[in-house]
Order: C-alpha cells, then structure tokens, then sequence
C-alpha cells in the first residue's frame, strides 16, 4: 500500500502542476490576436476626393513563418499542405541546422502592419488550420496556429 499512495501521490502532484501552468509541460500554443486596432491616416488627396474612415475591425488576415528575424524576409513555405474535416491544414517542420530562430508573422486585412514574434527555441513544428469557406482579403481564414 505505501508504494501505491507514493505512485497516487506523485501524480497527483503532476496534475496540478499541468491545471496550473500547462507551459512547464507542453510548448506554448503561438497565436494571432484575431482583430487589432490601427489609427491610419491619409495624407494627402486631391480634389474632389474626401476621406472617411471605416470602422469596422481589422481582422486577422493571413500567417507567415520565418526563419530568423522576419526583417531578413526568409519566408519559409509549407512542408505539406493537406485537406481534413472540411479544413486545410499547412505544416511547417522547422529543423534547421544553422539554429537561427523561427519568427511568426500575423497579418491583417487593409493595412500593412504585421505583428511577430519569435517562437519557443525548441519549436519543431507549426501548423496553421484553415476554413475554406470563409476569405478575408483573399485569403483563407485562420482557425487555429498550433507550435510544438
């Protein structure tokens, strides 16, 4: 009985530690935010144009991975792309040899501002989920960005 309790003890223990901060477990899920806020300006226009601003939110729009700084513009491609429940699903396998750091990049419809963020330094992979039924500035919308 006293090895049975030590064993229930320890993974007791174990499932806390996952409840209360899963990261120390499994990689970090990276993410976009789905819509951000933009203050755009016109600065010049000629007669008789006006402008006006739309107020409707700038949505996520599309999903780049790079390898290392995204200033260096090395947009890598998908290792595989495939169809599954109604979804497309593309795979990055990031395995390179020259250790630079994997960046995400999240862009967003009628603007030209792009968020990124370097991923966890032992990221292996990343796949991003698709909805094909659904465009937002031409491109498919994102469902889900999973890193492992």
């Amino acid at each position: 009985m006293g090895k049975r309790y030590i064993l229930s003890f320890f993974l007791g223990v174990t499932l806390v530690v996952i409840l209360i901060n899963p990261s120390l477990c499994f990689s970090e899920n990276a993410s976009c935010p789905k819509t951000i806020a933009v203050n755009q300006e016109l600065l010049r226009v000629d007669k008789p144009w006006e402008s006006i601003i739309n107020d409707a939110p700038v949505q996520l729009m599309s999903v780049t991975i790079f390898e290392g700084h995204p200033k260096q513009r090395a947009v890598l491609i998908p290792d595989k792309e495939i169809k599954k429940n109604k979804r497309r699903i593309s795979t990055w396998r990031l395995t390179s040899k020259t250790r630079k750091t994997y960046w995400l990049g999240c862009s967003y419809d009628r603007t030209n501002v792009m968020l990124v963020r370097p991923l966890e330094p032992n990221t292996s992979v990343c796949q991003v989920t698709y909805d094909p039924y659904v465009t937002i500035s031409g491109h498919l919308s994102v469902v889900e960005i999973k890193c492992e």
